[in-house]
């Protein structure tokens, strides 16, 4: 008998130090695509940690080897996310209870230069949280770096989710949202890797905005109308209504009326309700926008509950 002997497991390779592996855990990780300023022929990929203080850039020697080995890496960092969701919910008991969260890119401008920086997005049941990286501790969930309520958010644009990635020239895929604030009109354009990540983002931003208003139900703002101190109601269900000093309803209309809004960009906010209540103005005390937002959000989620959403 003659035993076969596995010779190459015997050689002593130069560089061969067990204890130069290095593992690199997809749990949370962002991977993405390089742009093509920096990959014109598609063949880099990067990837960063959870906390982002580590980055490394991967080079193939083909644009298919680059494809496959990203939307492989990709596909495991995806799978892993029901997952964390699950721990993070556990960590934060459901204080708040976070819906969907993930690496997105943010188009930023920094010295004049469009570029994308990534942000790890985390949706609730009531806001859209904007972090640097992963927070790793409570108190870090607890601190955002900017917050947008959903009540006052919504989807304005998204690339076409049927459109084929075509380097260089449709390989962004995007959505942007806006919310009205105390600071007027903020808006993000926030890129994917995916048309599956997008679609899933709209869809998921979309609803929650839908489930936010039906459990805000009602939204107050104090104003003055025709020189009097006033308070604008929004309700969902009843329709926009504005309450005098003394508390007493001095006009009522239901979503159905409202022909026409419109703002300054300022303190003044135009309905219109067509005859006979035609036109009123009311001055907000400060910034329009998030009622202007808010009532769209609470007309969307009216017209959603009606089944006429496509």
């Amino acid at each position: 008998m003659v035993r076969s002997d596995n010779v190459v497991e015997k050689i002593e390779w130069d560089d061969d130090t067990r204890d130069r592996i290095r593992a690199i855990g997809l749990k949370l990780a962002y991977v993405a695509r390089a742009g093509i300023d920096a990959d014109a022929e598609g063949r880099i990929f990067e990837m960063r940690s959870p906390s982002g203080r580590y980055a490394l850039a991967f080079r193939c020697a083909s644009s298919v080897e680059a494809d496959s080995w990203f939307e492989a890496i990709h596909g495991c960092v995806n799978a892993l996310l029901t997952q964390a969701l699950a721990q993070v919910n556990l960590m934060l008991g459901g204080h708040p209870q976070v819906r969907r969260m993930g690496w997105v890119s943010e188009q930023i401008s920094e010295d004049g230069i469009i570029m994308w920086k990534p942000k790890f997005l985390t949706l609730t049941q009531n806001e859209l949280l904007f972090y640097e990286a992963v927070p790793q501790l409570k108190t870090e969930w607890a601190e955002p770096r900017i917050t947008r309520p959903l009540v006052a958010t919504r989807v304005v644009q998204t690339t076409s989710r049927t459109a084929p990635v075509m380097k260089g020239l449709s390989d962004v895929i995007s959505l942007r949202i806006r919310t009205g604030t105390q600071n007027g009109v903020r808006t993000h354009t926030l890129r994917v890797e995916t048309h599956a990540d997008l679609a899933q983002w709209v869809r998921a931003i979309v609803l929650g905005t839908y489930e936010a208003c039906s459990e805000t139900s009602q939204v107050t703002s104090p104003c003055i109308w025709r020189g009097e101190n006033c308070e604008l109601v929004v309700n969902l269900d009843v329709g926009i209504s504005l309450t005098g000093p003394s508390r007493e309803i001095l006009w009522q209309h239901p979503f159905e009326a409202i022909r026409a809004t419109g703002d300054d960009g300022g303190r003044f906010l135009w309905i219109d309700f067509g005859p006979p209540a035609g036109e009123q103005e009311l001055d907000l005390l400060t910034s329009a926008k998030p009622i202007v937002f808010i009532l769209h959000s609470f007309l969307a989620t009216k017209v959603y509950r009606l089944g006429l959403y496509a």
